[in-house]
């Protein structure tokens, strides 16, 4: 179900499906054909802005997640750089040992 709902399928299918019963149902009802089409509509409309939102919230925690592993990388980085720095001062240091 999952797949099928995940590749849209589902969604096609169920178009096609409810605009068949639309049709029995608009000459036996039209209201209560109206009333469901305006449900549809609304849902579709609620459902685009949730997707809209869940797509920027989504966004926004990539982008967080991606500065924090940046942040920590250059941290790193720069702890490597201090770490090798120092190292070459003491091995310029004993290579040269200053006499007094």
């Amino acid at each position: 179900m999952n797949v099928w709902v995940n590749s849209g399928l589902f969604e096609v299918w169920l178009k096609k499906e409810w605009v068949q019963l639309h049709q029995i149902i608009i000459h036996e009802n039209p209201t209560e054909a109206y009333r469901n089409l305006t449900k549809l509509v609304s849902h579709m409309l609620t459902r685009k802005v949730e997707m809209k939102e869940e797509i920027s919230v989504r966004e926004k925690v990539d982008v967080t997640i991606l500065a924090e592993y940046v942040s920590a990388l250059d941290s790193a980085i720069n702890k490597d750089i201090q770490s090798l720095r120092a190292q070459q001062q003491v091995d310029s240091t004993q290579a040269h040992p200053e006499t007094s």
